[in-house]
């Protein structure tokens, strides 16, 4: 089977649509790139199967659970697949196998990953199924499709990529046939809310001088990805330049999903006796921590859990779900046993553990830097009772900067040991970086400071003179 047939049945040029203005698609290692000059991943940047400890024969079990739980859609027989994100093929590999199908297109948004993947699919799959897959390299953020074209969507981990998501559902509606389903995994919201509460032990600990050695570093910065991704949670700006830009909750998929144009959505856990610590320990392989920081992080995160418990729902024990979204009310479903119904008190409920709000706030800015244009650069820390997620300052010019708060900064978190009203994580991410602005030099400055819940308040802060 051709596979270019099998990508234009499929797809339409992303820069027309289709409209034949005669671009010129390149197809190097048989791997159709219908990426624009834009499109690309962080992820190019990493070898994904050794930082991401990809296993093949992991893969395979992974996917016969969440297989199982697709019940009688997991029988049919597909004209044709379409993977989004398939990357190094993890998922690729299995559902090829498991799944009957006229023809099949893996998609991916770099062609450096989908040449791996094909490389995977070349050795493990027979001739025969091979002859009636095509890869095609693809910007999730601009697919134009062709209506009524494919059976089956699939995605891992695909959508949390994507800042404007719900385009892309209406997309993939849109190319999907009468009793087409989409089926998806992405991680859970709540899950990582009450990973962040768990790991507050370990923040404490570390307000009080535990010491991970070399690993710090490297701790530090995964509790400042988690806080970030909570904390600028829908931050267009911040975000951008982000590669996972979301975590999910059902409800709100749910919505977003029917407002696109699938008519039901079922949604339960992707993983089966899954705990905090296991997806710890996955983390620390992760990070690359050496055993001792790892034994560390684990045992504080297990009694932790044990304490927390009645708070842990049956939703925060999976840390993504798999999402079924279909285009008509068919017969079947999930398989009714894995149904986990979402209790939605349950982050109020996780909020609740912090300390009462009560408007503590401290500041500091820590250097007053010149640029090479004749601005400057404010660095300093913030840090109050409720996360703050902004600063921001106008300059003598009247130009507005805004810095982002979420740096981590431990000197912060042990100055502020003896504050209890100041959460740990607040203190810890609380370093920020202000400008380029045009600033004289002043005794004060007063920055407008934008908390996660909404308030606006003002803080008059020192500024130390210019580095030379």
């Amino acid at each position: 089977m051709d596979s270019i047939a099998i990508v234009a049945g499929v797809l339409g040029c992303p820069r027309c649509g289709g409209a034949r203005c005669a671009h010129m698609v390149a197809s190097p290692e048989g791997i159709v790139d219908l990426t624009l000059e834009d499109s690309r991943t962080a992820l190019d940047d990493i070898d994904y199967d050794a930082v991401y400890d990809v296993d093949p024969e992991r893969g395979r079990g992974y996917f016969t659970h969440l297989r199982a739980q697709l019940g009688s859609l997991a029988e049919r027989r597909f004209d044709t697949i379409v993977e989004l994100g398939a990357g190094t093929g993890y998922m690729s590999v299995p559902l090829l196998e498991a799944f009957e199908f006229e023809r099949a297109l893996i998609t991916d948004i770099s062609p450096r990953m989908l040449a791996v993947c094909r490389a995977k699919i070349a050795t493990t799959l027979a001739p025969e199924r091979r002859r009636r897959i095509a890869f095609a390299a693809l910007d999730g953020n601009h697919i134009h499709a062709r209506a009524d074209s494919v059976d089956l969507v699939f995605g891992h981990g695909v959508l949390h990529h994507v800042f404007d998501y719900e385009p892309l559902l209406a997309t993939i509606a849109g190319m999907l046939r009468e009793d087409g389903v989409a089926v998806f995994v992405e991680p859970v919201l709540r899950f990582h809310q009450a990973l962040l509460v768990l790991l507050g032990r370990v923040v404490e600990e570390l307000r009080g001088g535990l010491d991970l050695g070399a690993d710090t570093t490297r701790v530090l910065a995964f509790l400042q990805h988690l806080v970030a991704g909570e904390r600028f949670r829908g931050d267009r700006d911040f975000l951008a330049r982000m590669e996972d830009k979301h975590l999910f909750v059902r409800e709100e998929l749910h919505a977003v999903a029917c407002a696109a144009g699938f008519v039901a959505v079922d949604s339960v856990p992707a993983y089966r006796g899954e705990t905090f610590t296991w997806k710890m320990r996955g983390y620390c392989a992760e990070l690359g921590l050496g055993s001792e920081a790892t034994g560390t992080l684990l045992e504080r995160v297990a009694v932790a859990q044990h304490e927390l418990a009645p708070l842990l729902e049956r939703e925060c024990w999976s840390s993504a779900d798999l999402h079924v979204l279909r285009c008509a009310r068919t017969p079947g479903g999930l398989a009714p046993a894995c149904f986990a119904w979402t209790r939605p008190d349950t982050a109020a409920e996780l909020r609740a553990l912090a300390p009462v709000d009560t408007r503590a706030l401290a500041c500091w800015i820590d250097a007053l830097r010149p640029l090479p244009d004749g601005r400057c650069e404010l660095v300093g820390w913030i840090a109050a009772s409720v996360p703050v997620r902004h600063v921001r300052l106008a300059g003598d010019d009247g130009a507005t900067a805004t810095g982002q708060v979420h740096e981590a900064r431990i000197d912060v978190l042990r100055h502020l040991g003896s504050q209890p009203r100041i959460p740990a994580l607040a203190a810890l991410c609380s370093g920020f970086r202000l400008g380029p602005l045009t600033l004289a030099w002043r005794a004060r400055v007063t920055l407008e400071v934008h908390c996660i819940d909404g308030a606006i308040t003002t803080v008059e802060v020192a500024l130390p003179r210019p580095a030379s």
